[in-house]
């Protein structure tokens, strides 16, 4: 959950920044049980993946 609630937190400010709709904007969530990296703290990352 603490996945999807950081890509809405991305969602936010890419539609704030751009003026699109937050609507515009797909999210999803990976499992987060297996992390790529050993530390917490390196694993916050969001991806985008831009498509026109």
């Amino acid at each position: 959950m603490v996945a999807l609630a950081r890509a809405l937190v991305a969602a936010r400010q890419l539609a704030h920044a751009s003026g699109r709709p937050l609507t515009g904007f797909a999210l999803s969530s990976g499992d987060q049980t297996a992390n790529p990296f050993p530390h917490p703290a390196a694993n916050r990352t969001v991806t985008l993946l831009m498509t026109p």
